[in-house]
This record gives C-alpha cells, structure tokens and sequence, in this order.
C-alpha cells in the first residue's frame, strides 16, 4: 500500500434506460455546477445515509493506487458495492460541462478543500 488518499469530489449517478441524471458534489455535499459528457442534472440529489462507509471504503481500495476511479453500487442505506475500478475514465475524453478552470483545479489538485 502507497498511503492514504484522498477524494475531492464525488460523482453521483442515477440511471434508467430513459432518464440518466448525473451531479458532481464535494465532500462536504455541496453541489458542484458541473459535469462530464451529459449536463448536470437538476434534480435533488439526497445524501446516502452510508456516505461516510462509500468514502471509507473508497480510501482504502485508491490506497493501492496514485489514481484511481473508483465506482460503487448502493442502496444508499447499509449496502454497498464496489461496481469497477478505472484507470482512464472515458478513455480520457470527456468534456466539461460548463467550460471553467476552476473544475480542473478541484480534479487535479490534491490541496485545500473546495
């Protein structure tokens, strides 16, 4: 193990076969007003009872790594799965939605807290 790392943001993922809503939140559960691929949904987005539990486990399986995309399933309540691990999400193409310096700062840097 390299050490303990740390997350800056989350991206959080409701799916259906109709309606793909997507936001990007920091840790602290403050909305973030963008997005990569598809625009930011609108919608309310509630914070999962077990978020503490998604990040521990997050911790521990990014400790293997220096970066590491990790995906999980839950039902928000107690249970949780590790769903994929990612070295190069969206075969690094991905755009930003809206187009700013400041996500690129919040991704890429490991100081501060946004």
């Amino acid at each position: 193990m390299e050490g303990k790392k740390e997350s800056n943001f989350l991206q959080i993922h409701r799916e259906s076969f109709i309606n793909r809503e997507r936001i990007w939140m920091t840790l602290a559960w403050k909305r973030l007003n963008y997005c990569t691929r598809f625009i930011p949904s609108t919608s309310q987005f509630n914070r999962p009872d077990n978020l503490a539990r998604l990040l521990e486990m997050a911790t521990i399986v990014a400790s293997y790594f220096s970066a590491i995309l990790a995906d999980f399933f839950t039902d928000g309540k107690a249970q949780v799965f590790i769903k994929e691990l990612t070295h190069c999400n969206g075969n690094a193409d991905l755009a930003f939605y809206p187009k700013k310096n400041i996500e690129r700062k919040i991704i890429f840097s490991y100081e501060g807290s946004y």
